[in-house]
């Protein structure tokens, strides 16, 4: 059948109709690994696609990698995935990217993109990487395997998140260029995984240009298991005695093979670039059997390694815009109980900050929010309040007063707006939030706050956190914010001082930091 649709193609004046025919007949033969055949098919549908089959073309440069890698020849295999990449993202002598168009769609038309468009960016990553085992990153082209690996992986991430918010936004803390040296410096690790289905990379750039690889040697479904059993000890907040069999597991499995350099680079900040479900927990609360990953490294999160904003000055004002609902509501028919805690929480910021203005209950409005970050230009926005984070941006909002919601594209256009003439917002602090346990792109729609808005750090809870342990972490956070510049400092210094009070860390793990100028 597929090779009477080429005949029928090929009486056609029809280019595209014969890329999408040959090619479709080359992956079969793929399929049943008659590589030379399939790659004279393959190579037929790439010379016959054009301007108008584009789409297609970046599929069968895909194909042809694929093909080229079963044959043995690398070297074209990579040429071939690269110019897919390539032309996904509008660098391939073609004016703008393919992948903007597609994720421009109408949401109800959009492709699953984890599975349409994820695994080619992984393809390549994983040859890269390969590559850079063979040389070794002691060597400099296995350095440079390793860092076009980390290029490819940080493409996807930036993706992820447009494709996420279902159009091609303008990511205006990306800064074109910016070296994993300049990453790394002011005594910091960048730390990423890398899932594919047999096995995950776990890679780490340190200061004074070290690479690092290795791999967990478990299969994609088994180690999402271990992280959702992970997440779910964390949780069980009314066992008395924690026992952190999960975060010990897990310390070994990311952090254990690490320690020598970690160490020997006299480091302070660990800074985490994950991949899927990895994204859904805390990093601070790894175990390494004695204490803690906080206890001996802040830790924060960045969406990407491109994702990196400019160095400014922090003023010497620092000025706090506060939000908060202390009443109950009910939003879509679904209760929210009332926070009363809120109130001290707002109450103790004002003591530590004078210059703090308050939105609460009813005066908790998007109008007001956008009339008040106008006016007044905050440092800092802290919105104290429930949030419910799920899988699309729609679907993901924060309840305000009046039994109102406020989604997080009306939150990100809100920042964006109001700031267009004054300076970017420092920090955003979402506390009472919670999301949904093992869904993977929840931290998608707060990286995207970061990124598009232009959002300096964002700090959010991964699942609900009592009134009272909230109300002492936000004490202690601005009590250090005073005398420490450096938030994922400030965030490690609050998390210590409850665990010195012998909190559950359900109390203190689900708080991170998703920053860009760490």
């Amino acid at each position: 059948m597929l090779q009477q649709a080429v005949n029928a193609a090929q009486r056609l004046p029809d280019s595209r109709t014969q890329s999408f025919a040959w090619g479709e007949l080359g992956h079969f033969y793929e399929c049943r690994q008659n590589f030379e055949r399939a790659l004279l098919l393959t190579n037929q549908a790439r010379w016959a696609a054009d301007a108008q089959a584009r789409d297609g073309l970046f599929n069968w440069d895909w194909q042809a990698g694929r093909i080229y890698l079963a044959l043995g020849r690398e070297e074209e295999a990579i040429a071939a995935l690269e110019q897919a990449v390539a032309l996904l993202q509008g660098t391939a002598n073609v004016e703008g990217g393919l992948r903007g168009e597609l994720i421009s769609a109408q949401r109800d038309l959009q492709f699953d993109f984890r599975d349409a468009i994820a695994p080619l960016y992984r393809d390549l990553a994983r040859l890269r990487l390969t590559r850079a085992e063979r040389y070794s990153l002691e060597t400099t082209t296995g350095m440079e395997e390793f860092d076009r690996a980390v290029e490819t992986i940080d493409k996807l991430r930036l993706a992820e998140i447009q494709n996420h918010f279902g159009n091609d936004c303008i990511l205006r803390a990306v800064i074109p260029g910016i070296s994993i040296e300049e990453l790394t410096g002011n005594h910091k690790a960048i730390i990423g995984s890398i899932i594919f289905s047999d096995r995950t990379a776990i890679i780490a750039a340190l200061p004074g240009r070290k690479r690092h690889l290795h791999w967990i040697e478990r299969d994609s479904r088994s180690l999402e298991a271990e992280i959702h059993d992970y997440r779910q000890e964390l949780e069980r907040f009314r066992e008395l005695n924690y026992t952190p069999h999960q975060a010990q597991k897990l310390y070994d499995w990311l952090i254990r093979p690490l320690e020598k350099d970690l160490k020997q680079t006299q480091l302070k900040i660990l800074v985490f670039v994950q991949d899927g479900f990895f994204r859904s927990i805390p990093m601070a609360a790894l175990h390494n059997g004695q204490q803690f990953l906080v206890q001996s490294y802040a830790t924060a999160m960045l969406p990407s390694f491109s994702a990196v904003a400019p160095q400014v000055p922090e003023s010497d004002v620092i000025k706090i815009l506060t939000l908060g609902l202390t009443e109950s509501a009910v939003i879509d028919r679904q209760p929210f109980p009332a926070l009363t805690f809120v109130e001290r929480e707002i109450a103790q910021i004002q003591r530590q900050f004078p210059l703090t203005r308050q939105l609460l209950n009813e005066n908790f409005t998007a109008k007001a929010l956008f009339q008040e970050l106008k006016q007044t230009n905050p440092s800092i926005v802290h919105i104290a309040t429930h949030g419910q984070f799920g899988t699309t941006p729609e679907d993901t909002f924060l309840v305000a007063g009046n039994n109102q919601k406020l989604t997080l594209n009306e939150l990100e256009e809100i920042i964006r707006f109001a700031n267009l003439d004054g300076d970017a917002i420092r920090l955003l602090i979402l506390t009472a939030c919670q999301t949904a346990v093992g869904d993977d792109r929840i931290t998608l729609g707060l990286a995207g706050i970061a990124v598009q808005a232009g959002v300096n750090n964002a700090i959010a809870s991964l699942w609900f956190v009592r009134d009272a342990p909230t109300a002492q972490f936000a004490q202690d956070f601005y009590g250090s914010l005073a005398t420490i510049a450096n938030k994922a400092l400030v965030l490690q210094t609050a998390q210590q001082n409850l665990i010195a009070q012998g909190l559950h860390p359900a109390f203190w793990a689900p708080f991170i930091l998703i920053g860009n100028d760490l």
